[in-house]
Formats: structure tokens, sequence, C-alpha cells
């Protein structure tokens, strides 16, 4: 679909079964496997009342666990959930979204024209340079969405086989590419003032390693860290590459030395 209101009338379309399915799928993606037990998703979502159960035995990640009591409610009322939702959804398209859909546009379509110059000018750099991922880890077709929405950012979405998508941040040259000294300096302060993002270095210190071994060793979810590596993708001192059909982050421990050396400049003036 081409717009958000043809999206909205597609999902009005939809057996609300599936709707809330998604939800379900959505709030336990983190846990997936604790709901799952060993079984294939598209065998359990089919039987929403052995689903319920077991949603009702399972724990979802810590900061989704509210939404356990609204999952049971809307499996066992689907079509009321959807209702709720598609009310929702309409409403906030025309109270938040339509006011400023055109400024919207401009801005993402205006992204969209420097990255395509980027990436047609140099592919590699581009990837390397803006996305921050090493350019043989796209082994499917993947279609880049610029986001105005995300802003900063890369996330990679494998929605189905053999396409991918990545919501690339419409602003991620300003952040990615050349910035002044001091909002440098800046940046690495606040990007090491939790101390989980120290313990992340210090473990990429030691070697590379994948997300989930990352998200276990520091006792976080997966979106926690993706959440504390996007601090350090925006000062390049992360990249990804992909072995052993994993993506691991690799900590680039020169990057890291010149903005120590650059921090101590602005401070001291050495």
């Amino acid at each position: 679909v081409q717009s958000a209101n043809a999206w909205i009338e597609k999902l009005a379309k939809q057996p609300a079964e599936e709707i809330v399915t998604v939800m379900v799928y959505g709030v336990y993606y983190n846990n997936l496997e604790d709901l799952l037990q060993k079984r294939d998703w598209e065998d359990v979502k089919q039987d929403l009342k052995a689903l319920q159960d077991d949603v009702r035995s399972t724990k979802p990640a810590v900061e989704q666990g509210e939404a356990q009591a609204l999952l049971l409610e809307y499996l066992a009322y689907p079509e009321e959930a959807k209702q709720r939702y598609l009310m929702l959804i309409r409403q906030f398209y025309q109270i938040t979204f339509l006011p400023w859909a055109e400024r919207i546009r401009e801005i993402s379509e205006s992204a969209m024209d420097r990255f395509n110059d980027f990436f047609q000018a140099d592919p590699e750099k581009f990837l390397r340079d803006y996305h921050k991922d090493d350019p043989i880890a796209f082994h499917n077709k993947t279609n880049f969405h610029v986001s105005f929405a995300a802003q900063v950012g890369n996330y990679r979405y494998a929605f189905g086989y053999p396409v991918e998508w990545i919501i690339f941040g419409a602003v991620n040259d300003q952040i990615f590419g050349e910035t002044a000294e001091q909002e440098r300096v800046e940046l690495f302060f606040k990007a090491f003032s939790d101390k989980r993002r120290l313990e992340f270095i210090a473990l990429l210190r030691v070697k590379p390693r994948y997300g989930k071994e990352i998200a276990e060793s520091l006792g976080i979810t997966p979106a926690a860290v993706t959440y504390h590596a996007n601090f350090m993708f925006f000062l390049d001192l992360l990249e990804m590459k992909r072995s052993e059909h994993r993506i691991y982050y690799h900590l680039k421990e020169d990057k890291l030395r010149e903005l120590l050396a650059l921090a101590s400049k602005v401070l001291l003036g050495d």
C-alpha cells in the first residue's frame, strides 16, 4: 500500500483473529521461545483458545508486562479488540497525522533523494558510513524505507524471505557524517552516562558478540541491546558483520581512541 489511509482500509478487511495474533507476536517478540516451547508459530497462532492458555502461562518481557492481561481479553473477544484498535488508529490518522502529512512527505522525500545520491555514487561507502553495516551482510533483496518517524537509526526487519526491510533514519547523515568536535564529545559523554553501555563496550573489547549473547550477559532484552547500541552507532564506535548465520557487533577500537583523544582536546585544550 502507498498511503496511511489505504493501509487502514486494508486493516479493516483483515480478520480480527489475525490482528490479535499479530499483537501477541509483538508483545512476546523478545521471548517468543518461552511462548512457543519449540512449536512453530504458524501452527500455534491457528488456535486462539490454545494461544490464550499459552499467554496466560507465559510472562512477557518486563517492559511488556502490563500487556498480558489485555492480550487475554483480546484473545477472548477478537472482534471487539479489532474495532477498538481501528477506532484508535483512525482517530490518530485524522487528528495527529493528517495536519503534518505534507510536511512529513517533504522531509522524507528530500532525505530519500540525498541517500539515493550517496548510494548511487558509492554503494559500499554508503552502507559502511551511513548504514553502519558490512556489505557482506546483505544476502536477500532489501528495501530501505527512509523514515521521518525513526529520525536516526537502522532497523532490519525480515518480514518474509527473500525480501527484507530496513527502516533508515531520515537524518542519519547528520549523525553518522561529519559533526562538530564539541557536539561529538557531548554525544560521547551522553552515550556512556549509562553503565550498561560501558559493560557493552567491555564485552566487545574481549570479542565480537551477537545480540542475544549481549542481552543475556547484561541481563536486558534484545530490544534494549538495540537501544543501547544506537548510542554507540551514532559515534561510529560499532559495526555489524554477518558470521555463521548471525549478525555480530564489533567494537571499532580505533574510533574509541579517537574520541577519547578528542574529549581531551576539547576539555583540556591538548
